[in-house]
């Protein structure tokens, strides 16, 4: 059809693409700007269908499109301005802006779509550079969107959704169902399909994943969709994915990090035992080298020695060298390297087994330790050479504190107690200086200590052990002078410490 006069230099003139359609979807006009965005010429194009300019699966869809329009006069697309694929001569694709108008008045309806490359930053309105920015950031965040339309399967992806799973842009996007078939692995697949057939009713879509890229590259990827029905019958899905293959990694690599430091706080600690742990074994091997000798005596003169005798010292040299074996097992078990794991524990067992530590400075320190831990407590569920880790550091702080006091009761109380919110706990009531408000306000910190040769990684390192357990840490004065730390732990509901 020949165009007035005034409406082909306006054609001229339009520093956008414009391309006028029949009510058909054959193309009628198609004005310089159009020929310069998509490769063809006029001459070309004129009377071949709009679908020429649009990428699979769109051009195979676009005459049922049309069909649809003329049945219904459904006028979605009119007057809206949006993005969408488009498709260049040479099947290169891009993000172009699209207007669609409609022309009346003739027998039967025309269209008009005003288009330009919506990737082209000179053209950018503020919505359109907003719009860019977004798919910056998303790429940056390795987030992805997408919208489908079911059962139709018209599929449109953003940018960062081709990189994600490593697909050529031209290649265009695949239907939902083409997505799970190509890209996710056979594991997850029907897992995928049983969530995605229970999102079509309930509306919301949200899954992790495993994919393999168009490279063969794993990748773990997070999916959330929103699915609603639209009044032709029809579903709109829209979406995000998003790249999460670094988040188990880092997960992993924070809890080796938190195992070696914590190791390296337990070396540390007994290292700073040292004198008392070779006191506590050199006691039994001192007492088996002296029963030793005396066995070596009777056994040279049998005559003047009762066989009793030679037992009763045979007896002392096997407890003593179970004694110094004790120590060495409980040092073992303690400095082990070792994964976390759970385990059912008494809150008395932990208290006891700890103590056993400690023993060697609380007698050179000449203290006294008084247990209050009621027999009937709920269990806890906890790694208990973590605990013990805890508490030790707790038990040896307060022996500290007190061997810092001039003055006071030289009494330890380490209580267990049950609390109103069901949790387990565990204080250390010391009678020292107690804690300052200078020190109360760096309490916890890393590297923040008052003794001279002090890391100052104990109390930050078991504040971090009780936050991975659920539990809390704090401090609080002890009547009479002195300070109470204390932690808590969930306590194992329906089983009690017998």
């Amino acid at each position: 059809m020949a165009a007035a006069p005034e409406l082909e230099a306006v054609l001229a003139a339009a520093v956008d693409a414009v391309v006028i359609a029949d009510a058909g979807g054959r193309i009628e006009h198609f004005n310089p700007a159009a020929e310069a965005l998509f490769g063809w010429r006029a001459s070309e194009i004129i009377g071949q269908s709009v679908g020429l300019l649009m990428p699979e699966p769109f051009r195979s869809e676009h005459d049922g499109y049309i069909s649809r329009y003329r049945e219904s006069g459904e006028r979605r697309a009119i007057g809206r301005r949006r993005e969408v694929n488009a498709c260049r001569r040479d099947g290169s694709q891009f993000m172009a802006s699209l207007a669609i108008g409609e022309i009346t008045g003739g027998p039967e309806p025309r269209f008009v779509g005003i288009l330009h490359d919506a990737s082209d930053p000179a053209s950018f309105d503020p919505l359109q550079r907003g719009g860019r920015l977004l798919r910056q950031a998303q790429a940056l965040a390795g987030v992805a969107n997408y919208e489908a339309r079911l059962p139709l399967g018209t599929t449109v992806w953003s940018d960062e959704m081709y990189r994600i799973v490593g697909r050529d842009r031209a290649s265009g996007p695949v239907t939902p169902d083409e997505f799970v078939a190509r890209y996710v692995i056979p594991g997850d697949r029907e897992n995928y399909r049983r969530r995605w057939q229970e999102a079509m009713s309930s509306g919301l879509f949200d899954l992790e994943c495993r994919i393999t890229t168009d490279r063969g590259v794993l990748r773990v990827v997070h999916s959330i969709a929103q699915m609603l029905p639209e009044s032709d019958g029809t579903l709109q899905v829209t979406g995000t994915l998003y790249d999460v293959t670094e988040r188990p990694r880092a997960a992993d690599e924070m809890r080796l990090a938190q195992e070696r430091m914590t190791q390296f706080a337990r070396l540390s600690t007994m290292g700073e035992m040292a004198a008392g742990l070779a006191h506590e074994i050199n006691q039994p091997l001192a007492a088996i080298t002296t029963f030793s000798q005396a066995l070596q005596r009777m056994l040279r003169n049998p005559d003047g020695a009762a066989r009793n005798e030679i037992e009763e010292v045979l007896e002392q040299i096997a407890a003593q060298a179970l004694r110094a074996g004790e120590v060495i097992h409980r040092l073992r078990v303690f400095l082990r390297n070792r994964e976390v794991r759970q385990e059912t524990v008494p809150p008395g067992q932990l208290i006891e087994d700890t103590l056993l530590f400690a023993e060697p400075d609380v007698r050179l320190s000449n203290i006294r330790v008084l247990l209050d831990v009621p027999g009937t407590l709920p269990t806890v569920d906890c790694d208990p050479v973590q605990i013990q880790q805890v508490l030790l550091n707790l038990v040896r702080n307060a022996i500290d504190a007190m061997n810092e006091a001039v003055s006071g009761p030289r009494e330890l109380v380490v209580a267990a107690r049950l609390m109103d919110s069901g949790e387990i706990e565990i204080s250390v009531a010391d009678h020292g200086p107690g804690i300052s408000r200078e020190v109360a306000e760096s309490f916890g910190n890393p590297f923040f200590t008052t003794k001279p040769s002090g890391t100052g990684l104990g109390v930050a390192i078991s504040r971090s052990i009780l936050r991975a357990h659920g539990g809390r840490f704090g401090h609080r004065p002890t009547p009479g002078g002195g300070a109470t730390v204390f932690f808590t732990l969930p306590a194992s509901p329906g089983v009690t410490d017998e």
